[in-house]
Order: structure tokens, then C-alpha cells, then sequence
């Protein structure tokens, strides 16, 4: 069973265990830090209460931590009103077992049901082919190759994202 659920300080240690060279590589781009996460965590509750913002949560699964997932309706860098960037990571002992699926599936779940936005979108790097084939067992739809104008890697160069999108209300 797959749920998800807001983040705690008490979640921070199995959070910050929980991200290897991966997590970094196609998501954080930097090893969280006990005080860089308590205050991401602390940013997201306060999200959550305003209902602006990135909506995090940590996924679990045989009740542990197993990864992270949020949803961006605010993001500056998304297609069109009523977007929403859904972005997530899988600690490495829960990888392959179509968590991360189950996990995407629930936060389109949660957009519709708070009305946070009407298409879900996930922003992905060339190569992170586990990411795009948890889109494409969804049905998300690829939308095409964006460069990104608000992220950038370490050398200052553009990210370069396949976008992939899904019909909300369609899938209802």
C-alpha cells in the first residue's frame, strides 16, 4: 500500500538517508542538509495551509519512507494556466516496484480533488528513462523538448526538459 503524507521534522533523517547520487542528479542538484530540509519542509506546510505554492509530501510504502513527491501550480516555467509541474524521487531500496507510479497517480488524485489545476505536467531530463516510463504507464502525453528558463545545472547552462502532460479531467 502506497500513501502519501505531509512531512514532519521527524521524517527529516529517513529524507535526507533516503537521497543518493540519483536524487541529486535528476532532482535536488545538491545533498539536503538537516537545516536545508527542515526549512523546505517548513515551506511546504506553510503551502499547504495557504494553498499556494508546492504541495509536498513523502511517499511510504511498507511504512517507511520510501521517496517524495510534490505538485507546482505556481511554477514560473509551466506551459499554460491550470498546469501543474509534479516532480518526485524514490529512495534507491524502493525503486522498480512501481512505486513512483502509484505514487504520480495519487498527486493527480489530490490535484483534482483540491483543485489545485486541471493537467498535470512533469519536466523531465533527457536520459532519466525511469521517469519517463512512470509518465508513459499513466498515459501522460509528450508534449515536446523545452528549454527551461528559470533552471540551470552547476555550469550555468539551461536545463533541457521532455515535457510530458495529462488531461486531468479527461482521466475523471
Amino acid at each position: 500500500m502506497i500513501e502519501l503524507k505531509a512531512l514532519t521534522p521527524a521524517d527529516i533523517v529517513a529524507h535526507n538517508l533516503g537521497e543518493d547520487a540519483e536524487t541529486v542528479r535528476w532532482l535536488t542538484g545538491e545533498y539536503g542538509t538537516e537545516e536545508s530540509t527542515r526549512q523546505h519542509f517548513e515551506r511546504l506546510a506553510n503551502n499547504a495551509s495557504s494553498g499556494l505554492g508546492a504541495r509536498g509530501f513523502g511517499i511510504w510504502a511498507d511504512e517507511r519512507l520510501a521517496g517524495y513527491i510534490e505538485c507546482d501550480p505556481d511554477l514560473a516555467d509551466l506551459p499554460a494556466k491550470g498546469d501543474v509541474n509534479v516532480s518526485y524521487s524514490i529512495h534507491s531500496w524502493a525503486r522498480r516496484r512501481g512505486i513512483a507510479t502509484a505514487a504520480v497517480e495519487i498527486i493527480c488524485e489530490i490535484i483534482v480533488a483540491e483543485e489545485i489545476g486541471s493537467r498535470a505536467i512533469a519536466r523531465i531530463e533527457e536520459g532519466n528513462t525511469a521517469s519517463i516510463g512512470v509518465v508513459s504507464r499513466l498515459g501522460f502525453e509528450f508534449m515536446g523538448t523545452y528549454r527551461s528558463t528559470i533552471d540551470q545545472h552547476l555550469d550555468g547552462k539551461p536545463m533541457v526538459y521532455q515535457v510530458y502532460s495529462l488531461d486531468l479531467h479527461r482521466r475523471i
